[in-house]
């Protein structure tokens, strides 16, 4: 396994890191977004190929991700992360915690319950993840957090955004 993750944290302490990787492996890639507590099942056959581009500065994290086969991804993100992700290439329909989705479908990682997505094959996604301030953790408000969603969940776009 390679120390990606692990170094990136440490070198985005104050400085801004720009990373790419590629992955023959669905689990090694979950593992490469680090915090996120996720794991991957390839769904189709065939040799898996995907990739990860990843921009870091303090407080915020950007990344590119690419996947050539489906796969079932579930993870959960501490409270103190806002994730979402905005679909660049989704090649069939996929299902985002419950919810159809597809290339026009804005999708919502955090939430205390966590994340169950399937992905499309030929599926890439802009990923945008931002570090809160502890008074603006995604804590329900009966837990005294700042109003967030309860849930991690899609959301479509109106015609014209996607």
């Amino acid at each position: 396994m390679h120390d990606y993750p692990e170094s990136a944290r440490r070198a985005a302490h104050g400085r801004n890191v720009q990373m790419q990787r590629q992955f023959g492996d669905a689990q090694e890639q979950a593992s490469a977004l680090d915090g996120w507590n996720q794991d991957y099942l390839q769904l189709g056959a065939g040799r898996f190929h995907g990739a990860l581009h990843l921009a870091q500065a303090p407080g915020i994290r950007l990344f590119v991700e690419q996947l050539q086969q489906p796969v079932w991804q579930n993870g959960a993100l501490p409270d103190t992360v806002l994730a979402l992700g905005v679909p660049l290439q989704a090649a069939g329909p996929g299902v985002f915690c419950g919810t159809a989705c597809g290339a026009d479908t804005l999708h919502v990682f955090s939430g205390a319950a966590g994340f169950e997505f399937r992905s499309s094959p030929r599926h890439a996604m802009l990923g945008i993840e931002v570090q809160l301030t502890p008074s603006d953790t995604l804590r329900s408000a009966d837990d005294g957090g700042a109003s967030a969603p309860p849930r991690a969940g899609a959301w479509h776009m109106p015609q014209g955004l996607a």
